[in-house]
């Protein structure tokens, strides 16, 4: 579907992809500041989950300036769930100028998108990859999700060079960074601690959070990068059949 302002692409992002983003999210996600919902940024992602994110945002700005015909270099802002909305309706949020989100599963009830491009109300129920762009000023949400945890990408674009991410971004040498922080990140969600993530983790060795940490950075880390993507791709299978056990998901 696809109006002036507004795109919906199947199957936008591969499968490993996909695959590598939930694994992140996974991880490094903190509670965020509405209730039920956890979150992880770019700018606080651990070593090992910058070049999937990097990847994927490459890709969902392309499409953006694909999309809009937009001439002049855009840059990524920002990150936040709310039911029905606009992305630049406040103030502080007025850089904002287009928007973007990337679906990682499809494994859950309820949780329908929904957006008024034009004003007239168009709703999906997209699959894991699937994505829309559209206008900042678009009103769009998520219905109540019923059953399971919804994981999606958020992507929000600005032309205001002074606005953009990467200024935000942390220049810190990976050896000045505990094993705590290498694993789940610099952000919150280095002291932030969730009992059944750590026992779904506990299948790769170790047993408190710093040995966990210590045991996956060097699997994760050793070796080639198509190593490095392999053994993440294979123990995001071991990972999930250990949360399926739990209440996490």
């Amino acid at each position: 579907m696809e109006t002036p302002s507004f795109r919906y692409v199947a199957q936008f992002l591969p499968p490993d992809l996909v695959t590598e983003l939930r694994l992140i999210a996974l991880i490094t996600g903190s509670p965020g500041y509405r209730p039920h919902v956890t979150a992880t940024t770019l700018h606080c992602t651990p070593p090992w989950g910058i070049p999937a994110q990097q990847r994927a945002r490459a890709m969902v700005q392309r499409e953006v300036e694909d999309k809009f015909n937009l001439s002049h270099e855009t840059f990524v802002e920002t990150t936040v769930l709310i039911y029905r909305h606009v992305d630049n309706g406040k103030d502080y949020l007025s850089d904002r100028e287009y928007s973007a989100v990337v679906w990682l599963n499809d494994d859950f009830e309820g949780g329908s998108f929904f957006a008024e491009p034009e004003q007239v109300l168009h709703e999906f129920a997209p699959r894991a990859g699937d994505a829309v762009f559209f206008r900042a000023d678009i009103h769009h949400g998520v219905q109540k999700v019923t059953k399971g945890v919804r994981q999606s990408m958020l992507l929000w674009f600005t032309t205001n060079t002074e606005a953009c991410e990467d200024h935000k971004l942390h220049r810190i040498s990976v050896e000045s960074l505990t094993p705590v922080q290498r694993l789940f990140g610099i952000g919150p969600q280095a002291s932030f601690e969730n009992e059944e993530l750590l026992d779904a983790l506990r299948v790769f060795g170790g047993s408190t959070r710093e040995s966990i940490a210590e045991v996956l950075w060097e699997k994760w880390m050793a070796g080639s990068f198509e190593d490095f993507r392999g053994h993440r791709e294979k123990d995001y299978d071991a990972l999930m059949d250990g949360l399926r056990k739990t209440s996490f998901l």
